[in-house]
């Protein structure tokens, strides 16, 4: 029985270290999608600095489409980027 808590535990600290890696790998692709809408309204301006008329929500739709990734997922993406990082507790509870 004991061979088997320590399994349990082990499994515990590895599902544990991946939510937060998954956490800090979806905060950064937030961190990109902005990059990326930041980059395409910058494009989207004429000579003269104003906005040009065709709104780049198309081209933006049409690249997360091409990524396989839905609205909803970047805009959940971009508010985790958004978001202060939270402490991370030590490996294991101990501290």
């Amino acid at each position: 029985m004991g061979f088997l808590r320590e399994g349990v535990d082990a499994a515990g600290l590895c599902g544990g270290q991946a939510a937060n890696v998954r956490l800090r790998a979806e905060r950064r692709v937030g961190e990109l999608l902005k990059e990326m809408a930041r980059a395409e309204a910058g494009a989207a301006r004429n000579p003269n600095g104003r906005a040009g008329k065709e709104p780049a929500s198309n081209d933006a739709t049409a690249a997360l489409d091409d990524m396989g990734m839905s609205r909803q997922t970047a805009h959940r993406y971009q508010r985790l980027a958004e978001a202060e990082p939270r402490e991370e507790k030590p490996a294991g509870g101990v501290g």
